[in-house]
């Protein structure tokens, strides 16, 4: 039987966990919509990453008892934080919130009951999420993983044109807190956290990921977020630590993913850097370590050879043909 709202359960069946420093309007909207869920039995935890008396002050004035606020003593990044949240966390079930992310009302109960229903002992369970970017809205994932397809895979390899076939977004998870204890996010990384945590987590191949049948999105994703992520792969620095962390996870990767990220996810942003003397080694390093398809290296000409203008447009096209459902 759920909690009434405010009434802090023994043991609550899911721990939420926001990391956070210095962005206090934006945290208190997402934990506004953790605390808003209909499932009541939760907690919420955040994380609040080195000393942010703006932050830590707003949150205080939230009177219910299903939240809890740390305060970490230095700042030590994204990682640190949500490792630590997972620590402190006293229920089965933890799902990661990001603070300028938020949920729908239903999104954790859907994802309980799928999670419990489960025949896998530590499913990563998802749902779909709404994606605000440039004035226009996009719901992602387009599908759902194969039968058999390897995480990497599905998250790394390009099955169409356009992006958001295969996505996870990390305020769209809900894992069991042993997890990330087996598997915690990685410290010395910056950037890219999130597709490396589940690179590892799919690499134990115990673990695969389910979605919830409802098939509407129920988080909502920030367009702030992709916007600043597209800003760092096409500088010098960005792209090449990409590619850095690319041939350092290579070995967990299939061939396939390796290929594939590398022609669609982070080369092709050399072009916009000028570093054209890139090309030929890039597409050799695909095909000796990787198995391209036609696909990723028609896509890697395109990012190439076509204006990026006449990218948008297609790219608008194939929005409006394209069906909302999730296969």
């Amino acid at each position: 039987m759920p909690t009434a709202p405010h009434q802090l359960a023994t043991t609550p069946r899911v721990s939420v966990v926001i990391p956070t420093h210095d962005r206090q309007v934006l945290v208190m909207r997402a934990v506004q919509s953790a605390l808003a869920q209909t499932l009541a039995d939760l907690e919420v935890i955040v994380v609040v990453d080195g000393p942010d008396e703006a932050t830590a002050a707003a949150l205080r004035q939230l009177s219910d008892p299903r939240l809890r606020v740390e305060v970490l003593p230095v700042n030590q990044g994204a990682s640190a934080a949500r490792n630590r949240g997972a620590a402190l966390a006293r229920a089965p079930w933890v799902a990661l919130l990001d603070d300028d992310d938020q949920w729908l009302p239903q999104k954790l109960a859907l994802q309980l009951a799928t999670a419990e229903a489960s025949p896998s002992a530590s499913p990563i369970v998802a749902t779909r999420f709404i994606a605000r970017y440039a004035g226009r809205e996009f719901v992602w994932p387009r599908r759902r993983p194969a039968p058999g397809e390897p995480l990497c895979q599905y998250i790394l390899s390009q099955s169409s044109p356009f992006y958001g076939e295969g996505v996870l977004l990390t305020s769209a998870l809900l894992v069991r807190r042993e997890l990330i204890e087996l598997v915690p996010f990685d410290l010395e990384l910056r950037r890219l956290q999130d597709m490396d945590w589940l690179v590892r987590v799919g690499a134990r191949g115990e673990t695969g990921v389910e979605f919830v049948a409802e098939d509407a999105p129920l988080v909502v994703w920030d367009q702030l977020r992709f916007s600043a992520l597209k800003t760092v792969r096409r500088s010098p620095f960005g792209w090449r630590e990409f590619l850095g962390w690319l041939e350092v996870r290579r070995p967990l990767l299939t061939r396939r993913a390796y290929s594939s990220a590398l022609l669609t996810w982070f080369a092709p942003n050399a072009v916009h850097c000028g570093e054209r003397e890139s090309f030929w080694p890039v597409l050799r390093a695909a095909f000796d370590h990787g198995a391209p398809t036609a696909l990723d290296v028609a896509l890697y000409l395109m990012e190439w050879g076509v204006p990026l203008r006449w990218r948008a447009t297609l790219s608008q096209w194939y929005e409006r043909l394209r069906p909302a459902v999730l296969r």
